[in-house]
């Protein structure tokens, strides 16, 4: 199933939130969803039928706007409609009360929008321009609330894309390595064998360089080091088809749900009951572990590159 965000619209999966436990809630843009929350709102329009008068169809429009057929020496056939006439070209149109009208098209157009037709617009189904819709006890004109719909779909569609979109940084690795002609895989997968070596090399020899970097406190060399570790740590996940931000997120999830009762963060101190080292953050009471293998088993952490 799907649900939208409150804030920005963004769908979400209803899978995530069951196989969570009931953690899952917030949106692709980490925005809180409220839980079975529907906008009403109430539109006051008048929507009718229409049909476009086509001499070819006469006898099926006159049956159904139950006017007269008359013969006409210009036009082949006009539809009397008790005081009106209809002639072709024209729209009929069936109003909210039963009765049934004919417009010019220039005028029907002007007053009514289309909400759905057959494909040659032969059959219509319009709703009046001059509507009005009240949300929020406030009382929008149409032109006002086509504006905010369209506004609303693209935002909506904004929401998705960002939400969707690969980790920036991760994006540059995979340019990277194909330009390196090193693999790129779209689909989660175990590293093989003869690459493991190499990757787990690779990330050694950066973490030394950082180790090094903080003891004589070069920061310059600090920051190449965490830059290049980030580097590596990226290529790792390209070459097993990890998307990182989906990953990432769930931790994420899972490390913001260690505070305590009091909300506040607990943290080791000195010779710590639980052999936690000092300064590290504790889990508290609501701690719940970041669901990989779900992600990975349901096909949701794949690269897509």
């Amino acid at each position: 199933m799907s649900e939208f965000c409150d804030q920005c619209l963004g769908p979400y999966d209803g899978w995530l939130k069951e196989q969570y436990g009931g953690h899952w809630d917030t949106c692709p843009n980490r925005h809180n969803i409220k839980e079975n929350t529907v906008t009403e709102y109430q539109l006051k329009t008048s929507t009718v039928e229409a049909q476009r008068f086509d001499v070819a169809r006469v006898d099926e429009i006159a049956k159904w706007c139950q006017g007269h057929k008359v013969q006409s020496s210009s036009d082949g056939w006009w539809i009397v409609l008790g005081k009106h006439t209809a002639v072709p070209g024209d729209y009929i149109a069936k109003l909210s009360d039963g009765t049934f009208t004919p417009y010019p098209a220039e005028q029907f157009e002007a007053q009514y929008q289309p909400v759905g037709s057959t494909g040659d617009g032969d059959y219509v189904l319009a709703r009046s321009r001059d509507y009005t819709v009240e949300l929020g006890g406030q009382v929008f004109t149409g032109e006002q609330w086509e504006v905010i719909s369209a506004y609303a779909k693209g935002h909506a569609l904004s929401a998705v894309q960002d939400a969707t979109r690969m980790n920036p940084m991760q994006a540059a690795v995979v340019e990277f390595q194909r330009a390196m002609d090193l693999p790129v895989l779209s689909k989660a997968t175990p590293l093989p064998e003869e690459r493991i070596g190499l990757r787990v090399q690779l990330i050694e020899e950066e973490f030394q360089e950082l180790q090094d970097a903080l003891v004589v406190g070069d920061l310059v060399e600090t920051a190449d080091a965490c830059v290049d570790l980030l580097y590596v740590v990226f290529g790792l996940m390209v070459e097993t088809g990890l998307d990182a931000r989906v990953l990432f997120d769930e931790v994420h999830r899972s490390n913001m749900s260690k505070f305590g009762e009091d909300g506040k963060a607990i943290i080791a101190g000195p010779n710590d009951p639980d052999g936690i080292f000092e300064g590290r953050v504790k889990k508290g009471p609501n701690y719940f572990r970041p669901n990989l293998a779900g992600i990975i088993a349901n096909d949701m952490a794949h690269l897509e590159a």
